[in-house]
């Protein structure tokens, strides 16, 4: 099964539901350098499913690598499909519309797998309702292979059991040579399938489980532990008649190598609307040495492993070019402990600072921020800043082991505030195994001194701006594969009176306090350390219609306790402390990492005893218990990551995890990266702002600004791009086009671009103009020829002129606009079908009838609209605006004009005209602007030639 010719969805349906859900760009595709491959080339499909919000799933990095990666095989096509919003949702169970790929609109279920990058427990009501809406049974045991098999991976296979009856397989581990041998096996396998029963898909299963790192609940067994009440897998097996060796015991996380072998894609999808990371990602190195005992990520994504210096260096300048970006960051779980933090920088600025594209890092360690960085980052603009000391006293950042210290948490603050931040973020968590109310409060003290801190800058450098601290507390919920996954789960009683004894403790109206529901981090602690009766409790509440519950508006905790008690199970036996010699739930799922190794980190938690990391060398005067007796204070750790620290002779330390690393040859490998990239020369990159001394090539100074007025045609999917979205879209191509835009200045420098009137989400357009100013003069062949080949689906120039700086802007001049729409829509057919019934007159056509409910809407004094925004209500009558409305019915099919007026920059919107006139909702007519107008002493021009008047 593959996807034959496609089957594509009925385009004016979706565009039907479309015009009544919030952000219908979300559902359309059409991006900046999305693929859509030949189906007559493709022997395996898969559809890439993110079971949140396109804006949470565009901004996700292994996403983007599955895309690029699967897509470069050939014969394999990926596409993408993210969670429909509940009213998206409701408009396609209502339109009869299946859940579709944004590539080339084709349903799901004509897909071979289905794969979910399963990021976040919340997550797990958003599957069924993708499983759902796609045709495709719920239940795995319901499925035979007409259906897609359904594959997860990501961070919450780890402990999949919850959900391990929706599923077919999952991937523990990473995917870049996992997945594509697991699609070269099905090509392999499926054709020597005798049919596409039951039998036979568990034949695939049993071929698929052998390549490493997939597990297949349906093959294996279970057991209840007598401990603690859960259900576990155990190493049986399910046998067939013809006795196939049984399944993989334990299933071995998969590693990748080396990621020198995997490029970091340099060509993403640019979306149209704004994703919650808008901007280049970029993979700096996987997994973290530190060792917080807390964090899963830093168990699962062992051994560290770098990307190259210079090919990070290499794939920003080239992702600024291909993508149009102004803002580049840098991914990692401990940036700081990249080998060549510091240079890496220094070189990337380099390359940013002359293309205004500025740099972000994520959450920081304490010790990271140093001032070399933090000038580094200012040199564009103030990215936003998150220092994440975890614990508020010492003793609890020894407990966890995150390493740091206050000094390391106030000395990175007063680096950032030294800088120009005035604000900054800490993040803590509360909850932690073995805290006291001295921990909690010391949250709001340790806070206090980074105001003060603050403070004492500001009255040193004479600046009166307040500093403002964003201080955000979430919940500890324990997470399997960690030394904490024994751990109970503070009450909800317990949590809210911590999150009051911070509030209580905070004494100044500069520190904003955020903290995280408690009871959506019940339930994730719930679904982390859950099993599989989990799966009965997940449907019942899907089916009661909870949705998106990691959205405070959309979280129906009541719904989940009622689920739960309508499945008889009790949650409260998945928040306690498990027993030591307890059988997990995820037992049979191998990390890497010894069971006996969280063990012994559990217990040095709980004697408030640290681990230094085990990459990293230590200065002399380091314990000789590495620790194990000491604090974070006394070992004498070298933070951040430069020549010094991987040229010291100081010792490394092996904890026996279960990963089999050799430290030197890491050493070794730190060093020869910062050696070469130190090496490396800087390529020169073309700047996209005037520099005082460059001369084009006409002779002119670089600094000469020209102004241009082009226009453009907005159709397809780029006509559900919003006013902002289309702003984006714009800017991003001229910057892929090499266009040296002028910038504006302040703060937030932003590419002189202007528009004329707005056009409404859902209307097409054959007429739209901009302005822009740029440092370089250009021909209108020059510019279609180099902007059109860099703009997204349904973008198009067709025009450009020159005009003088001072021309009126186009808002002020356009002032009429003409639009028109096809009278083919069946709601429109049926007004006409039931006016000729009842006016009993079956010889009148339906160009009468149109012309008749259009002389009857033109004879009315008063069509009043009400327009609501924010609160407000506002009254408008349409009819001063309607300048006249006529039929074209030489069309195929006809078409219905009218010319609107637009006074002071407001006009009325053409559907609602359509709508008092047919008596029908707006959104059942495909609008069109077919002209934008310039009325001048009686002269109608097009607004790119008003210039000359």
């Amino acid at each position: 099964m593959h996807l034959g010719p496609r089957n594509y969805l009925d385009r004016q349906a979706l565009d039907r539901i479309l015009s009544r859900v919030q952000k219908p760009i979300r559902y359309v595709g059409g991006e900046w350098s999305s693929l859509v491959k030949d189906a007559n080339s493709i022997d395996v499909s898969i559809a890439l499913g993110f079971p949140d919000t396109y804006e949470i799933g565009m901004s996700h990095l292994g996403l983007k690598i599955l895309y690029g990666l699967l897509n470069e095989k050939n014969g394999v096509a990926a596409e993408r499909v993210f969670a429909p919003w509940p009213d998206f949702e409701r408009e396609l169970r209502s339109g009869g519309l299946p859940l579709y790929t944004l590539e080339t609109k084709s349903p799901v279920i004509e897909f071979d797998f289905f794969g979910f990058s399963i990021q976040y427990e919340l997550c797990y009501a958003n599957i069924l309702t993708m499983l759902d809406l796609s045709g495709i049974p719920l239940r795995a045991r319901d499925r035979d292979l007409r259906y897609p098999l359904v594959l997860g991976g990501g961070p919450c296979t780890v402990n999949p059991e919850p959900i391990a009856d929706f599923f077919d397989l999952f991937l523990l581990g990473e995917a870049e040579e996992a997945l594509p041998e697991l699609l070269d096996r099905y090509v392999a396998i499926k054709h020597q399938l005798p049919d596409r029963g039951m039998s036979s898909k568990q034949t695939l299963l049993r071929a698929l489980a052998e390549v490493e790192g997939f597990y297949a609940p349906a093959l294996y067994d279970t057991a209840v532990d007598e401990k603690t009440g859960l259900i576990y897998v155990v190493d049986t097996g399910i046998h067939s008649p013809s006795q196939q060796a049984k399944p993989p015991f334990p299933v071995r996380r998969r590693v990748v190598a080396d990621l020198s072998k995997f490029p970091f894609p340099n060509n993403p999808q640019v979306p149209f609307g704004e994703i919650v990371h808008d901007r280049i990602s970029i993979e700096v190195a996987r997994g973290c040495t530190e060792g917080c005992r807390f964090c899963q990520a830093g168990t699962i994504y062992r051994p560290v492993r770098e990307r190259k210096a210079s090919d990070i260096v290499s794939t920003v300048k080239e992702s600024l070019r291909t993508t149009g970006y102004d803002e580049v960051s840098l991914a990692s779980l401990s940036f700081g402990d990249y080998s060549c933090a510091t240079p890496l920088l220094k070189e990337l600025m380099q390359a940013l600072e002359p293309k205004r594209a500025a740099l972000s890092l994520p959450s920081l360690r304490a010790y990271a921020l140093t001032d070399e960085i933090t000038d580094e980052l200012k040199k564009v603009r103030r990215t936003g800043l998150t220092i994440a000391p975890e614990g508020g006293t010492q003793r609890m950042r020894d407990v966890i082991n995150k390493n740091i210290t206050e000094d390391d948490v106030l000395r990175s603050a007063s680096s950032a505030f030294a800088n120009g931040w005035n604000i900054i973020k800490l993040y803590f968590m509360i909850g932690l195994p073995s805290e006291t109310d001295e921990d909690v409060v010391g949250v709001a003290e340790l806070t206090q001194k980074v105001v003060e801190v603050g403070r004492r800058i500001c009255r040193e450098q004479g600046k009166r701006s307040p500093i403002k601290i964003n201080l955000s507390a979430s919940s500890f919920v324990p997470k399997p594969q960690t030394p904490f996954q024994w751990s109970r789960l503070d009450s909800a009683d317990e949590l809210y009176r911590k999150q009051s004894l911070i509030r209580s403790s905070l004494r100044t109206n500069q520190i904003h306090f955020k903290y995280h529901d408690v009871e959506s981090s019940q339930l994730e602690g719930v679904f982390s350390r859950g099993d599989r009766a989990l799966a009965n409790v997940i449907e019942n509440a899907w089916r009661k219609g909870c949705r998106f519950d990691g959205w405070t508006e959309c979280f129906n905790y009541s719904a989940w306790q009622t689920a739960f008690t309508e499945e008889g199970v009790n949650f409260k036996i998945y928040l306690q402390e498990f027993p030591i010699d307890s059988h997990l739930p995820w037992d049979h799922l191998d990390s890497l990492v010894k069971k006996s190794f969280q063990l012994k980190e559990r217990n040095k938690a709980l004697a408030a005893r640290v681990s230094p990391p085990c990459e990293k060398p230590y200065l002399p005067r380091v314990l000789k218990e590495w620790g194990l007796q000491g604090t974070t204070a006394q070992a004498g750790m070298n933070h951040i990551g430069d020549r010094s620290t991987f040229e010291s002779k100081g010792p490394l330390v092996c904890y026996a995890c279960g990963l089999e690393c050799d430290l030197e040859e890491i050493r070794a490998e730190r060093l020869d990266n910062f050696k070469a990239f130190r090496t490396n020369q800087p390529t020169p990159i073309v700047s996209t702002a005037p520099l005082t001394s460059a001369v084009s090539k006409n002779g002119a100074s670089a600094a000469t600004t020209y102004t241009y007025r082009t226009s453009y045609v907005k159709l397809e999917e780029a006509k559900y791009a919003s006013s902002l979205d289309l702003s984006r879209a714009m800017a991003r191509a001229f910057l892929r086009a090499g266009i040296r835009l002028k910038y504006s200045q302040g703060f937030h420098p932003a590419p002189a671009i202007s528009f004329g009137p707005a056009l409404s989400v859902g209307v097409e357009s054959l007429d739209e103009f901009l302005d822009f100013s740029a440092y370089e003069r250009l021909t209108k062949e020059d510019f279609l020829d180099r902007v059109n080949p860099n703009l997204p689906a349904g973008l198009r120039f067709t025009d450009f002129v020159e005009i003088p700086s001072k021309t009126n802007s186009l808002f002020k001049i356009i002032n009429g606009a003409v639009y028109s729409t096809p009278l083919n829509a069946e709601p429109i057919l049926e007004v006409i079908a039931s006016y000729r019934r009842e006016s009993k007159n079956g010889m009148l056509s339906d160009s009468d009838i149109h012309r008749h409910l259009v002389e009857v809407f033109t004879q009315r004094e008063k069509v009043i609209v009400v327009r609501e925004r924010e609160g407000t209500r506002k009254e408008l009558d349409m009819m001063p605006f309607i300048q006249g409305i006529d039929f074209i019915l030489d069309a195929r099919p006809p078409r219905l004009s009218m010319t609107l007026s637009v006074k002071n920059g407001v006009s009325v919107r053409p559907g609602e005209v359509l709508a008092a006139i047919y008596g029908i909702d707006a959104s059942h007519f495909q609008i069109r602007r077919d002209r934008l107008l310039f009325y001048s002493n009686n002269t109608v021009l097009s607004p790119l030639r008003a210039s000359h008047v």
